[in-house]
């Protein structure tokens, strides 16, 4: 990236989490019942100097925010993509990053299910549906996140999506006619244990549910998005093309998590170097060229580095995952895959455990990584050189312990793996 995107992003970066952090303030006040003319002053100052009016949560974070001081609902316009996902970002700006960003999903799904429920306006409530469908989507046949899609590794936040994401599921529960009190812990996210407490007085008081079509079918493939979602037995994985600074994808196989796996550019420390751009126009127009079937998804993305293409075939066969990529790059570069495990062994001899300093550098060899009893191997179908890096987990890198990456040579020439 150039050093001008670079300073803006960081400008946006910090506007963006201030804007926020403030509306956020101001309903938690406001969820405590602490109204006053100073609420008003500052929601005003955020209506009128937000940095884009466009911004998704800042428009539904206001709208609640003007109900719960003032009683009264202004209506506010989100575009939401035919699937459910609302893109991060809309409008005709410099630099778009339109994905839907899951963390930001999960808060309007919120926002749109608190107001459908107290204002018994149905089609509030069946957009915030809609959207718990989609967040729906990006979990795997256990119900687990696939951790690092559309999530960029400097804006993973695993506690907030954790807790915003369960208190979605508890309502979503609920409302499908198995209720329960929303008694999970929050206590680490103020915001979020708050916004649950206005869910419970809701239940409390019986307030009714609009009528509205509540069964959740999660999009399984959206061409809007270039996505596809595939289970079978033990085996999930999704996969877009869609994405800005993030991976094509995440895989699932019995408790062992390739959390996101795409193109790298050294360094390989520097996540700021990892993942494609293609944005979203919204439309299925805009990813006609793909392939996209409920076990195959083939076509192109680009990675960061400009005009420098990412050909993918990938496709699932029962529990095994099939991906075969192709790519334009002069400079060099890496495929890298992101992957949660208790350890792993490289050939018979080379066995690394997470945090550890040792690490493999050498030639493609299969990949057998362990958790629990259970063995997922990850095998190199060409020749080359790789490396196995060991990772601290927790909050760095979509929590993965290690890092597998293959260094790619040739241009246009096919390297294909099999996950098994």
């Amino acid at each position: 990236m150039t050093g001008l995107t670079t300073s803006f992003e960081h400008f946006q970066k910090e506007s963006d989490e201030t804007f926020f952090c403030e509306l956020q303030n101001i309903l938690i006040a406001l969820f405590e019942g602490r109204e006053s003319e100073e609420l008003k002053r500052r929601i005003r100052k955020v209506r009128t100097g937000g940095f884009w009016k466009t911004f998704p949560l800042q428009e539904a974070y206001l709208a609640l925010a003007t109900y719960l001081l003032e009683g009264c609902f202004e209506p506010f316009e989100i575009r939401q993509l035919e699937k459910g996902a609302i893109l991060q970002e809309t409008g005709p700006h410099a630099l778009e990053k339109q994905i839907p960003q899951p963390l930001e999903n999960g808060h309007l799904a919120l926002v749109y299910l608190y107001l459908g429920w107290s204002l018994g306006d149905e089609e509030l409530l069946q957009a915030g549906l809609k959207i718990a469908a989609f967040c729906l989507s990006l979990c795997d046949h256990e119900g687990k996140l696939f951790q690092g899609m559309w999530i960029k590794e400097k804006e993973y936040k695993p506690a907030e999506l954790s807790a915003v994401l369960t208190l979605l599921f508890s309502i979503i529960s609920y409302c499908n006619a198995r209720p329960h009190l929303l008694n999970e812990d929050y206590e680490e996210n103020p915001f979020i244990s708050l916004f649950a407490a206005q869910f419970q007085k809701l239940i409390d008081e019986e307030t009714p549910l609009p009528e509205a079509k509540l069964e959740l079918t999660p999009p399984e493939l959206d061409r809007s998005l270039g996505f596809i979602r595939y289970h079978h037995g033990e085996m999930s994985f999704a996969a877009a093309a869609a994405g800005f600074n993030t991976g094509v994808g995440s895989l699932h196989k019995k408790g062992i998590h390739i959390v996101s796996f795409g193109p790298h550019y050294a360094p390989l420390a520097d996540s700021d170097r990892y993942g494609i751009f293609r944005p979203s126009n919204g439309s299925g127009e805009g990813f006609k060229d793909l392939t996209l079937e409920p076990t195959h998804l083939r076509g192109w993305t680009k990675t960061l580095s400009p005009n420098q293409w990412l050909f993918f075939d990938m496709k699932g066969e029962k529990e095994n995952f099939e991906l075969t990529i192709r790519h334009s790059h002069e400079e060099e570069l890496y495929f890298a895959f992101f992957v949660s495990a208790d350890g792993a062994h490289v050939g018979e001899e080379c066995h690394l455990a997470p945090k550890a300093l040792e690490r493999y550098r050498g030639k493609n060899d299969n990949i057998l990584f362990t958790r629990e009893g259970e063995e997922v191997a990850l095998v190199p179908h060409f020749e080359g050189e790789m490396e196995v890096i060991p990772l601290a987990g927790k909050t760095h890198f979509w929590s993965a312990e290690f890092l597998i990456a293959f260094s790619l040579g040739e241009k246009m020439k096919p390297y294909a793996w099999t996950v098994k």
